[in-house]
């Protein structure tokens, strides 16, 4: 549909303002610039041109061989993934939780917060404990970051992840099986989009499970769920998929031409948007 094709055009714009912007469409085919027209004049800024497939390459390009392998594909994705909390923007949180003044947030504040979002108490404590690295407790806008946004593999992303395995886990075992992680997802999927739906995301979660399950032993630890929870997992699926897509003469890695003249396929298909988010969240990071 329009919406999906939309997505698969979205592409990086820097805040270089209107030069790169011009720099950019001046790289592109006229039917090309055509396209890029039409959707700006709906509104649609970031568009996924030549030169922004070239940016992507380069930054998943690690051995910078002009070459770009699935495991090089996924190593950029775990950078991205595990500096998440430098990305986001607190301003807004520190407002409305701040209720002093001071440009910080206590723990009191944070439990206040906490009790109107209907959160556990003692896990927000810990959390806090945790974001709090100078022990000074308060968070500044950085410790706030961590908290809202936990980085891939720390401490806080498992204590929310530990929070979830307790309440997937129907027999109380302290486990989260695979039964109980596929029952608990169906929950509300069936009831909303159908049977068929369920089926489906059934499928799929069978699937994921023997991926996400690294060592093996039949159920999801804290690290492992985090995979699914993020989103790291789809991400990682739909960029090895973008590979084999683009690699055209099937030896396992993608030159920068080839990812360009992919470019229908790719746009075509869900992993298009999330590259896309990838590239702006890797800008200014050492790979």
């Amino acid at each position: 549909g329009a919406e999906t094709e939309e997505q698969a055009l979205l592409g990086d714009k820097d805040e270089g303002g209107a030069e790169t912007e011009e720099q950019e469409l001046a790289a592109i085919s006229d039917e090309e610039l055509a396209e890029v027209k039409e959707l700006q004049a709906q509104g649609v800024q970031r568009i996924l041109t030549e030169p922004y497939l070239q940016k992507l390459h380069g930054r998943m390009d690690k051995d910078r061989d002009g070459k770009v392998t699935a495991e090089e594909a996924e190593e950029f994705a775990d950078h991205v993934f595990s500096n998440l909390g430098e990305q986001a923007d607190v301003r807004d949180i520190l407002y409305e939780v701040d209720t002093s003044g001071d440009s910080l947030v206590s723990l009191e504040e944070h439990l206040a917060d906490a009790a109107r979002q209907a959160w556990d108490p003692k896990t927000e404590k810990r959390k806090f404990a945790l974001a709090d690295t100078n022990g000074d407790q308060m968070l500044d806008t950085s410790e706030l970051k961590t908290l809202i946004t936990p980085a891939m593999g720390s401490d806080i992303m498992l204590l929310e992840m530990e929070e979830q395995i307790k309440g997937m886990d129907a027999n109380h075992d302290g486990k989260l099986s695979k039964d109980e992680w596929i029952q608990d997802a169906l929950k509300d999927h069936e009831d909303v989009e159908g049977e068929a739906a369920g089926a489906e995301t059934k499928r799929e979660m069978n699937e994921a499970f023997g991926r996400l399950d690294k060592n093996k032993d039949s159920f999801l630890q804290p690290a492992e769920l985090a995979v699914w929870e993020m989103g790291k997992y789809h991400l990682d699926k739909h960029l090895a998929e973008v590979v084999a897509i683009a690699d055209e003469d099937h030896d396992g890695q993608v030159t920068e031409e080839e990812l360009v003249q992919a470019r229908d396929k790719i746009a075509s298909l869900e992993a298009s948007g999330r590259m896309l988010d990838l590239v702006e969240l890797s800008e200014g990071k050492d790979l």
